[in-house]
């Protein structure tokens, strides 16, 4: 039995008097009441309408006093003249019944007392069991209409009706509860008396639990009103939980002893503990309800919180409902039959499975979709959590598999393919079974819920820890046919969007099991004569004709029409299946022959079936700005603005995903024409609702109306389809090319002209999101902001009305993001040709607007100016600097009054924000007035000139290097990567410098320590800013322009450059131990993140001081073995690790001298490594990779410097790093490689070691292959590496590849 330490009151407390022990009588205790009622405030029922109000607040019991003389008492707000005859007679009337029940209760408990002390004598026991049924049904008449029978409260479908009416809305909550509680006692009591009894009774105990299930369904049916009331009573935490107490122990005790009963027998107690299941379910709901005397402000609570969410598990799940479903499985009664058994129990997971507290609900806040991912309930985690911990007595942790997790998603599978059978035998035409079919979807859908939190979580699921993989506890696939099954069902209308939301919840969980099936219900069925827009002689696509249909119920105005409700969740479930498709790869293998199916060509059927799905959309879009353009507010019902406001959003969430994920190059170049439309049609809902926001008349305010609603929800569209334009790196993002189709048409001239227009941003809510659509078009398209000149004129009126708002800094602050996000614009697309007006018309328009704000009172007003001024370009700080009358660039002749001002924040001691913002610019300014130009790469038209001269940037460097001093070493963490970032940007650009003209700054190379020290700062930030910043300062440390007039001089440089080497090889190291799960440390997702970031700029320094050859050969051989092998890993874990750490790695080995490669050949085994995982990558990834060009040119590297010792390594390393030997051979033929070569491959392979592991034919082939090689004509010199020819190993800098 289950403890019941928990438990408050007993039995006898409840049937006698406190303090004397003596039992009542039923006369006695009713007067008693009735003198404790008296003095609590009356409550009275007014009759108005033909509608029962409850007013005044709840007694001691709730429920109205009536004096023995039985007159209802007076009081001042009682005898107002409204109250009429018939009102008082209903008072009267609702106080005899209360007291009727009252007296019933008592009697109840007297014969349940009666009925524990007279068994085993079966003469009395039958006489009080009379009795029993008499008072039960003296309370059921009570409770239920006068056309109810008391004993058809067995019927479930009574039950539902009764608990959804709004029946018996007099009864106070307390009275409610305190019948329900009562009752459950009562249970409790026959129960516990012995087995026999219970059988004996088992019947008046169903009629007991039904009853309780009747006042528990009135509670369900009335929560919201009860959320601001006071908590019943008899409805604590601690009762429910009894209650929860009662009902289990009964349950388990039945299911645990019927194992040796009959079949009848068995089937009796199913049927009984079903009943009970129903009153268990219906508590769990109740203790849900979020009481009004609760502090919390959520809705709803966990169920039952005393008990914990292992305690419930244990109790509910695992020793009750799954031995139940067990039994129903096993009985030989018929599957509709055994849904109806289940269907309660199923009740109960989905309350625990499900987090009451969150809403799904998915929000667009200004343009920006709030996605509310499907929450994991702390109930779901101890449920279905794929491992258990735990703690040892040593204090260890201990990790098991979850046994309940499977068991649980058997007994879910099990319920659901029940209800399938059933839907497809009665076809939804038994209203009993459709409730049931519904209960198990809903279980079903909460469990792939809960599963889908766990794999987003920190709960993995893998095979390493002996989990099943996800794939194979569920069968998504065949789910999702009977998903399909079902919804084909014109009956099962009223239900669909149940079932939508599980092929939704499926195809976030299981995206490649449920993109198999996607002609189910994205592709056209069809006939292909059919196909048009008449929807009676088509069939068309399954979830687009749900779509359609709810168009129609639009465009006719049937907004309560079961299509119509539908067709959000059937929005929902296409933008699911979309994003599970791989798109990219089907649509883009026009030439596999895998993906020519039967039906046709599959890229030209999932072109078409996107097409259509784009089609239906327009449709949709067109009907929503009709309805929005005509009817601003709609008066139908709450029902109908949420599902309303729903399919808005849903709709922008699928129209923004056709923008972005869709591939448009090649032959889908058709998918940009309706896709740009798309895009279009948003606009103009965008532009509708400012326009008629922006009327006069209109008196309502945005936030609370349709259209204020349908410009937010649709300004998400356009936000997607520009993208965010550059990232964070300053690296130019392309806009989608519906959206550039889109901008480039005079249809989007109406939206940029709206976005401009100074009315758009008259209150601070539309201003906000204005400021965010038009910041949007400046980042990503600066360009229709340039193409015209009243455009960019306009565009700076904006954005000095904002900043020009003394008196509000938010809005000053959406101003400067104004002009910083098309700055950034401009700079990430400054390679282009697209801008038609003069570089010095920016610092002309802007540049007053930020130097006024770099004095403006509010910190983060200061911050935004300054991060402005790091997005200028070089061109406009030559037109900045210069002073009227001067044309030279020497630094007596420049007006360093902004950029001193900029440098002073650096040191600006009362915000550490400032100091952070004021760092960074200082290192995007320098590198783009000083640093060299990529001549190659940069557009002909559009050359970066080098105005600046060397004094300039010496001075400047200087200037700079003094301020970061005291930064680098500041408290904030923030401050000093960014003082670390401004370092590493001058030591780059002056590096640049330094290379064409002898340059000398000491001032960079005193900050080597400082920045080496950061590298284990506890910041991961400033350790990646370490890691980049300490390449670029290296090289005036080690270069042999700067180190050799002081090695002699410094004997520790050696030690300093070993020890840093093997910081950077560390680095590495951690990220790709995390990445094959080999890490001693459990990283979270966000040090994770960081690792892989710290890889990656590790393997570009590790490749910088490599480069300095006087230094290798300084150090130990085993040093640059160690850091070479961890370079050599990265590209061995390519398909592991992220592709920036393995393009890093090999650009890296890339650019190494060759005296550094001819070194490693005599003294280290790093060459024979390094080849091997060379010819491995090949390969492997033959023409799919976008490093395999720079791996071929690093094994050819590598072969000119290999010797035959070199070649034994890379054998018999085969095991560790495997490779292809014939495909080793065939590269290297087919890429004429050098006799050479295969001269000293032929010596490695007579070597004893590789011949005892190697084949025969392998040195058979190697050796023919070089017999050939010499009888050929001999290969001129030329033909060899140039820097091998000669064996010259001076001038190493220069001979980077």
């Amino acid at each position: 039995m289950i403890s019941e330490h928990f438990i408050m009151s007993r039995w006898d407390a409840l049937r006698t008097d406190t303090g004397t022990g003596r039992a009542q009588s039923s006369s006695s205790y009713t007067r008693r009441r009735r003198r404790l009622a008296g003095n609590t405030e009356i409550q009275t029922i007014r009759q108005h309408h033909g509608n029962f109000h409850r007013i005044g607040r709840v007694g001691d019991r709730g429920e109205s006093s009536v004096p023995s003389s039985g007159r209802v008492t007076d009081n001042s707000e009682l005898r107002s003249q409204h109250y009429h005859k018939s009102s008082q007679t209903a008072n009267e009337n609702v106080s005899k019944s209360k007291d009727v029940i009252n007296d019933a209760l008592d009697q109840f408990k007297n014969s349940v007392s009666s009925l524990v002390k007279s068994h085993p004598n079966k003469e009395s026991s039958r006489d009080i069991v009379g009795n029993l049924r008499s008072t039960l049904n003296i309370i059921i008449k009570m409770l239920l209409p006068e056309n109810i029978d008391p004993d058809s409260i067995l019927d479930s479908c009574i039950q539902n009706q009764l608990s959804s009416s709004s029946i018996h809305t007099s009864l106070s909550p307390d009275l409610v509860s305190e019948i329900i509680y009562v009752i459950l006692r009562g249970i409790k009591a026959i129960g516990n008396k012995s087995r026999p009894l219970q059988k004996e009774c088992k019947d008046i105990i169903v009629n007991m639990s039904n009853l309780s299930s009747v006042c528990l369904g009135i509670f369900a049916s009335r929560q919201q009103p009860y959320r601001k009331t006071e908590r019943p009573r008899y409805f604590t935490d601690l009762r429910l939980c009894e209650c929860v107490t009662i009902l289990l122990d009964i349950i388990r005790t039945d299911v645990d002893s019927c194992t040796n009963d009959t079949t009848t027998q068995q089937m009796e107690v199913i049927g009984f503990n079903a009943s009970l299941f129903v009153c268990l379910a219906k508590i769990m709901a109740v203790s849900t309800i979020n009481w009004g005397n609760n502090k919390s402000t959520q809705k709803w609570r966990s169920p039952l919180n005393p008990w914990g969410p292992e305690k419930t598990a244990t109790f509910i799940v695992k020793q009750s409902v799954l031995p139940f479903v067990k039994s129903v499985g096993d009985s030989t009664v018929s599957t509709a039959l055994k849904l109806t058994y289940c269907q309660a129990a199923m009740e109960c997971v989905c309350v625990l499975l499900n987090d009451h507290q969150v809403d799904l609900f998915p929000e667009i806040k200004g343009g920006k979709l709030v996605r509310r991912n499907h929450p994991l309930s702390k109930h779901a985690a101890a449920i279905l959590a794929p491992l258990v911990v735990d703690v040892l007595p040593d204090g260890k942790e201990k990790h098991s598999r979850n046994p309940l997790r499977s068991e649980v998603i058997a007994a879910i599978s099990v319920s659901w393919n029940w209800s399938c059978q059933v839907a497809f035998d009665d076809g939804f035409s038994n209203e009993t079974t459709n409730g049931q079919i519904v209960t198990s979807c809903r279980s079903m859908t909460a469990v792939v819920n809960a599963l889908y939190a766990l794999k987003k979580g920190k709960y993995k699921c893998t095979e390493q820890n002996g989990c099943s993989p996800p794939s194979q506890e569920l069968h998504a696939s065949e789910i999702s046919k009977q998903i399909h099954m079902i919804l084909q069902i014109e009956r099962s209308s009223p239900f669909r969007s149940y079932f939508l939301e599980l092929l939704t919840s499926l195809s976030l969980m299981y995206p490649s099991a449920l993109a198999r099936h996607w002609h189910l219900f994205l592709e056209d069925t069809s006939p292909r004569h059919l196909r048009g827009d008449n929807l009676a002689v088509r069939k068309g696509s399954f979830l687009v004709s749900f779509v359609e249909r709810g168009i129609c119920d639009s465009n006719n105005g049937k907004y309560d029409d079961e299509c119509w409700i539908n067709m959000p969740h059937a929005l929902g479930a296409i933008s699911a299946l979309i994003s599970s498709m791989p798109l990219t790869l089907w649509i883009s293998s026009e030439g596999r022959t895998s993906y020519r199916l039967s039906a046709g060509n599959f890229p030209s059927r999932v072109r078409q079936a996107l097409m259509n799905t784009m089609s239906a959309i327009l449709k949709v879009m067109s009907s929503l700005r009709t309805i929005v353009e005509t009817e601003p507010i709609l008066s139908r019902g709450f029902g109908s603005n949420a599902y309303f406001e729903h399919t808005m959003i849903q709709c922008s969430i699928l129209a923004g995903q056709f923008c972005t994920i869709l591939p448009f190059a090649g032959d889908n170049d058709v998918l940009i024409e309706p896709a740009s439309k798309i895009v279009s049609l948003a606009a103009d809902i965008y532009t509708l609702g400012l326009k008629m926001i922006g009327i006069d008349t209109v008196s309502f305010a945005a936030s609370s109306q349709l259209i204020g609603k349908a410009s937010s929800i649709f300004g998400h569209v356009i936000l997607e389809s520009l993208g965010s334009g550059v990232t964070d790196t300053g690296k130019a993002v392309a806009v989608s090319p519906p959206a550039r189709q889109w901008l480039c048409d005079v249809s989007s001239y109406d939206f940029i002209g709206v976005a401009l227009s100074k009315k758009t941003y008259r209150s601070p809510n539309q201003s906000k999101a204005g400021v965010d659509i038009l910041a949007h078009v400046a980042r990503s398209a600066p360009w229709v902001i340039t193409r015209e000149p009243f455009n960019l004129a306009t565009f700076r009126d904006t954005c000095s009305h904002l900043c020009g708002n003394v008196n509000d800094a938010k809005t000053r602050i959406l101003g400067l993001k104004l002009v910083e996000s098309f700055l950034l614009g401009r700079k990430a697309s400054q390679s282009l040709c697209i801008f038609q007006i003069d570089f010095p018309v920016v610092p002309e328009y802007f540049c007053p607007l930020l130097q006024s704000a770099l004095k403006d009172e509010i910190p983060a007003v200061r911050i935004s100016a300054i991060s402005s001024f790091g997005a200028l370009l070089q061109t406009d700080w030559r037109s900045m600097l210069l002073t009227p009358h001067e044309s030279t660039f020497e630094p007596d002749m420049v007006d360093w009054t902004c950029i001193n001002s900029i440098l002073q924040a650096t040191s600006d001691g009362s915000n550490s924000g400032i100091r952070s913002a004021a760092c960074k610019a200082i290192g995007n300014i320098y590198s783009e007035c000083i640093d060299t130009p990529d001549i190659e790469n940069s557009s002909s038209t559009q050359k970066k000139t080098i105005p600046f001269c060397d004094a300039f940037a010496i001075h400047f460097a200087n200037n700079v290097c003094n301020k970061m001093e005291m930064a680098i070493a500041d408290a904030n963490a923030s401050v000093r990567s960014m003082a670390i970032f401004a370092m590493g940007n001058v030591a780059s650009a002056m590096r640049g410098r330094s290379e064409n003209s002898e340059i000398y700054i000491p001032t960079i190379k005193k900050f080597f320590d400082p920045v080496n020290a950061c590298l284990d700062d506890r910041d991961e930030k400033v350790v990646g800013n370490a890691i980049r910043t300490i390449g670029h300062i290296a090289y005036f440390v080690y270069s042999p322009m700067y180190l050799s007039s002081v090695l002699g001089e410094n004997a520790g440089i050696p030690n300093v450059f070993s020890l840093l080497l093997s910081k950077l090889s560390s680095k590495v190291e951690l990220a790709l131990c995390d990445a094959i799960g080999e890490s001693s440390r459990d990283f979270s997702w966000k040090q994770r993140n960081s690792a892989k970031k710290h890889a990656w700029g590790a393997c570009m320094s590790i490749g910088t001081l490599l480069s300095f050859s006087n230094m290798t050969k300084l150090i130990q051989y085993s040093v640059i073995e160690t850091t070479l092998n961890q370079l050599f890993r990265c590209i061995q874990l390519h398909n592991i690790v992220h592709e920036k750490i393995s393009a890093s790695s090999a650009a890296s080995l890339l650019k190494l001298p060759c005296s550094l490669w001819l070194h490693c050949s005599s003294n280290c085994g790093a060459i024979g490594r390094g080849l091997a995982t060379c010819f491995g990558f090949i390969n492997q990834r033959a023409d799919k990779s976008s490093i395999l060009s720079e791996i071929k040119s690093l094994t050819k590297v590598m072969l000119s410097a290999a010797n035959s010792e070199d070649f034994c390594i890379m054998f018999l390393n085969q095991d560790d790093i495997p490779f292809d030997i014939e495909q080793m051979y065939q590269w290297l033929v087919s890429n004429d490689m050098d006799v050479y070569i295969f001269d000293k491959i032929s010596l490695a392979l007579e070597h004893k070691r590789v011949r005892s592991v190697l084949d025969v034919s392998v040195a058979q082939m190697f050796l023919t292959r070089t017999r050939h090689e010499h009888k050929s004509p001999c290969k001129s010199a030329e033909s060899l590496p140039r820097k091998y020819s000669n064996g010259d190993e001076s001038d190493d800098d220069g001979d980077e590849l």
